[in-house]
């Protein structure tokens, strides 16, 4: 849905990824640098994010605008969007996990957005995510396979048992709602990103990954 939606120029993906299966987004246009996988440029990244934050916070300021998109709009070559993709959060170490928290803090901060974004997925929800929710209005979404699972997240009566593919999710400290999402076959997402790794050149910002 993100590369959908904006080209190259104005989105980029930042992958730490130590999984060789994520293989199928290395020739996006998209990517920042290339998919990071090794521990100690995935720390740097980390450590790399909250400078670039404030970098892109003095830009804006020094253009009296507090909104990513208000100082895209003045200056049409603005640095791309960021989105910081984390495919396993246990793939991070505890200092990783620190660093990310960190970054979390500044991306949410109230009233500045400089274009920066993190997105998190975790198999498993438990204390390795709790401490990440306390610092953001995230998104979280649970797959739940029985009432009792159900219960486990607070929530109650028979209508929460989740047939195939449902999950529960919760908007910040919103209440939880159902949704039924579609998953398509592996086939079908190699499909996709084949087609949009051929529609532009592959040319990274960050060609080194360096940070």
């Amino acid at each position: 849905n993100l590369i959908y939606q904006a080209s190259p120029t104005k989105l980029r993906l930042l992958i730490l990824d130590v999984a060789s299966e994520r293989s199928l987004y290395s020739r996006l246009p998209h990517l920042y640098a290339p998919i990071i996988s090794d521990s100690d440029r995935m720390t740097n990244v980390l450590r790399w994010l909250p400078i670039e934050y404030r970098r892109r916070r003095g830009v804006m300021s020094r253009a009296g605008v507090q909104k990513y998109s208000d100082y895209r709009s003045l200056n049409a070559n603005a640095d791309p969007r960021i989105t910081l993709v984390i495919p396993e959060l246990s793939h991070l170490d505890n200092e990783q996990q620190e660093l990310l928290v960190n970054v979390i803090e500044k991306v949410s901060q109230i009233g500045v957005e400089t274009g920066i974004h993190i997105l998190i997925n975790s198999r498993v929800f438990g204390e390795r995510c709790a401490k990440f929710v306390r610092y953001a209005d995230v998104h979280l979404a649970f797959s739940a396979s029985s009432l009792e699972e159900a219960r486990g997240f607070g929530v109650t009566g028979a209508e929460w048992l989740l047939p195939h593919n449902d999950t529960l999710l919760r908007v910040g400290q919103s209440a939880l709602s159902r949704i039924h999402s579609w998953l398509l076959p592996k086939e079908s997402y190699e499909q996709i990103l084949n087609v949009l790794s051929r529609a532009s050149e592959l040319t990274y910002i960050n060609p080194k990954g360096e940070f």
